[in-house]
């Protein structure tokens, strides 16, 4: 049997990774991005706490609102200013858009999990894409820069949400009608299974796409040269992708516009096709693994907690010892590794102190005996493709 980890009290982890940053300019585009703004981008931990531990302070008749509770476009003011939200298909991506004319200012993409109602905006939660605003003042220059950071509260009283920011009293958000834009895909939920092949010549960037989620890979001679993947929707006729893991240096977030004929991502022209997947659950895969490699005399032994966080031991830590974040995208397994203590045998990204993410496809899954992660990472010791229940003295 497989020893399921325990965990009490838990937090929510970090959900994405930070490599070694580019230096990429912060101008609007057809692709919108922005540079990392912290070591973390990540929901906040006070998201995780259940709401028999905590005083909600909610309004006399009000409970927490829950995702159903939630529409797909409200008004709020956070600051003194008018922020436009937008809550897509909810599979834990949150938008806050600036909006003018002729086109909007830009807007915050915000990872959270809406647990007791709450989404933390934040430097380790956000990433930003605007037009420049010359004003040290203006929201979204706070927000880039870390200078302004708000939690705000959502519950519904009365059949009405309402909302209150950093603990301030609540007040009804208001119910936003959004024009659809005919010629863009609208709804995220189109995209699940589908996988575009983008761009003419060497170098072609393919995009896969899982249920709230996105894997981007750069091509070139039929080999991928570098990939990302994180959360994907769709708000206000834009496809937002917010980085989660990534191989090396990228950007953290990108918003495009996809053809409602599929034929494109922005400006370059795609083919798309349907691809079928074994959706993995992270409760099911979560939990204690093992591996020996006998030819090494090795033990591998593979933690990963209900957190969103792992632990990945080689010779019981003295050979390797990597801690981080983890996901699974359908059947893609990802792994952070943020932290790095190695023996001086140890060699690749790993032993340079690189931040990097690893990804390989699982298959062979059961739950109660283990699993096939097919990957292509190469540093030494290899992590092992084959992974186990582990076995207890008795």
């Amino acid at each position: 049997m497989k020893k399921a980890f325990l965990w009490t009290g838990c937090l929510v982890a970090s959900l994405a990774l930070v490599a070694c940053g580019d230096s990429s300019n912060n101008s609007e585009s057809n692709i919108d991005f922005d540079e990392d703004l912290s070591s973390s981008e990540e929901s906040s931990s006070s998201e995780g706490e259940s709401s028999s531990s905590i005083d909600l302070g909610l309004p006399d008749g009000a409970r927490a609102a829950t995702l159903e509770d939630l529409g797909k476009y409200y008004v709020i003011e956070v600051n003194g200013a008018t922020l436009h939200m937008a809550t897509g298909i909810k599979q834990g991506l949150f938008s806050f858009w600036v909006v003018g004319a002729p086109v909007d200012t830009g807007k915050v993409a915000v990872v959270s999990n809406f647990n007791n109602g709450f989404i933390d905006v934040n430097a380790n939660t956000l990433a930003v894409s605007m037009i420049g605003v010359d004003d040290e003042k203006f929201i979204l220059n706070q927000l880039q820069e870390g200078k302004l950071k708000f939690k705000l509260q959502f519950a519904v009283q009365d059949e009405e949400l309402i909302y209150s920011v950093d603990g301030g009293d609540f007040k009804p958000a208001k119910v936003e009608q959004v024009k659809k834009d005919e010629s863009a895909i609208t709804d995220a939920e189109k995209l699940d299974g589908k996988r575009f092949t983008c761009g003419t010549g060497d170098t072609t960037t393919v995009y896969s796409f899982y249920k709230g989620r996105y894997v981007m890979e750069r091509v070139a001679g039929g080999d991928t040269i570098s990939w990302n993947a994180g959360y994907a929707d769709i708000h206000r006729g834009l496809l937002l992708m917010k980085m989660q893991f990534r191989s090396g240096p990228d950007r953290t977030m990108w918003s495009v516009k996809v053809a409602s004929d599929l034929s494109t991502i922005g400006d370059a022209s795609c083919k798309n096709s349907d691809f079928s997947y074994k959706a993995i659950a992270a409760k099911e895969i979560q939990g204690e693994w093992s591996f020996y490699d006998e030819s090494a005399k090795l033990n591998w032994d593979l933690n990963l907690q209900p957190s969103g966080e792992y632990q990945l031991f080689a010779g019981n830590g003295n050979v390797e010892q990597n801690t981080g974040t983890w996901d699974i995208y359908g059947d893609v397994l990802f792994f952070g590794i943020e932290e790095v203590k190695t023996a001086p045998e140890v060699t690749g990204p790993r032993a340079d102190g690189l931040v990097i993410g690893i990804k390989g496809r699982v298959s062979d899954f059961k739950a109660e005996s283990g699993f096939t992660f097919n990957h292509t990472e190469t540093s030494s010791p290899t992590i092992p493709k084959q992974w186990g229940a582990p076995v207890y003295d008795e």
